[in-house]
This record gives structure tokens, sequence and C-alpha cells, in this order.
């Protein structure tokens, strides 16, 4: 089983935007996996009812990994109002089956989708 938890230590998540060269500010968050030996992590902004993802780095053995990061994103924009969700194509390693899989609409500069949608279904739509 793979967790994910938040971080929350401000000193923390600066360090981890740094690595991926993201602009942190007060509106930026980031789950990292709390498996011991597993890389999972994300960083995103919620700003209002906008939700960005901006940096995605996983072990990619796993395929569910991918889903598991974008859902627990959602989740955390579905219980503060977050409404529509946006990745730019270049957040770090390619997801597009995984975003398609999901029920994002795809365009020139990225993807988009309504967060309800995005979070219906199971794990991998099965």
């Amino acid at each position: 089983m793979i967790k994910l938890i938040p971080v929350e230590d401000k000193e923390q998540l600066q360090a981890l935007c740094a690595i991926y060269k993201v602009a942190y500010d007060e509106n930026v968050h980031a789950y990292i996996s709390a498996t011991e030996g597993l890389k999972a992590q994300c960083i995103f902004k919620l700003d209002t009812y906008r939700v960005s993802l901006l940096a995605i780095d996983f072990d990619e053995g796993d395929p569910l990994i991918p889903e598991l990061l974008i859902r627990a994103i959602g989740s955390f924009a579905a219980n503060r109002s977050g409404y529509l969700f946006e990745i730019e194509k270049q957040v770090g390693q390619a997801i597009d089956s995984t975003l398609k899989t999901m029920h994002f609409d795809e365009s020139a500069s990225g993807y988009s989708g309504k967060v309800p949608k995005v979070l219906q279904g199971n794990c991998c739509h099965k």
C-alpha cells in the first residue's frame, strides 16, 4: 500500500520547490510518499477555485502512482472549493496516458478538467 503525506513544514516545502524549480508562495502545496524507498511526490498550487499541478516525480515501476498523486491533489482541491484542474505539458515525467484515462481534456498547452469529473470512478477506472 502506498501512503502519501502532505508536506506541512514550510522549509521542507521551499526546499522541494527549489529542487523542481517551482516558485514558492502560500498557495503551493506538496505530497510525498510515506513509504520508505518509494519515490512519489508532487507539487501543486491551489488558487481560489483553480488547482494546477506544477511538478510530479515518481518511480516508474508502478503505473498507478501518477494516478494516486493526481487523485490526492484532486481530493485536496475538492475539499477546499477547487473546481478546475490544470496541468501543463511539461511537469516532469510523462503522464499523458494517465491524464487521458482520468477524463482530462487535452489542448496545445496542456490538460484541463473539472475536479469532480477527474475524481469519478475507481482507481485506473476499472
